[in-house]
């Protein structure tokens, strides 16, 4: 895991405890987020930071319910 993930994790989850957005995968295409309705926008920003660390835009490929009042977002770093 990199640096700038390990940064996002510890940030989120004192900031925003169970409701943080969670990393369900990440590579050099993209990131997944597991994310609570009313946090969409801190995984939208997350996901920009993570593409950007790779000198890439994100993109949202799509946002899937997934239960508990949770929902998948997923990102392509283009």
């Amino acid at each position: 895991m990199s640096t700038t993930i390990a940064v996002l994790l510890i940030g989120g989850c004192s900031a925003f405890g169970e409701n943080a957005p969670r990393i369900v995968s990440a590579d050099a295409l993209g990131i997944t987020y597991r994310v609570a309705p009313d946090n969409q926008s801190t995984a939208v920003n997350a996901a920009k930071e993570y593409c950007q660390s790779r000198s890439r835009s994100a993109q949202l490929r799509s946002v899937t319910p997934s239960g508990d009042n949770k929902s998948t977002m997923s990102f392509a770093c283009i």
